[in-house]
């Protein structure tokens, strides 16, 4: 179990929160319609439980990480430098839609 730390989303800014829900539509952006409408449901219902984490600089070319937790979903991601011609990215993904997935299959 990862704590749900940073910075609770329910102090940000309809723009804001909007853009913590784009980054959680990317991340999953694998699932049909159907489902998709039913996590972002999901994610909305626990947005006073939904974390905003940060690490890092905010140059172009800065190392970062961020993740995005709450019960309903987590996802991380991770860029950093091995050199300068050299840049990785890492991401992790989950969300709980069981139900609309149960639906799909």
């Amino acid at each position: 179990m990862v704590p749900l730390e940073g910075c609770p989303i329910s102090l940000f800014t309809a723009e804001q929160k909007e853009q913590v829900y784009d980054i959680l539509k990317a991340f999953n952006a694998y699932l049909p319609p159907g489902p998709m409408d039913h996590c972002i449901r999901r994610w909305r219902r626990y947005e006073d439980q939904t974390y905003f984490a940060w690490i890092g600089r905010f140059g172009l070319g800065d190392p970062y990480y961020f993740r995005i937790s709450s019960p309903a979903t987590f996802c991380e991601v991770r860029r950093q430098h091995e050199s300068p011609t050299d840049v990785q990215f890492d991401f992790h993904c989950g969300s709980e839609c069981t139900e609309a997935l149960d639906v799909l299959f």
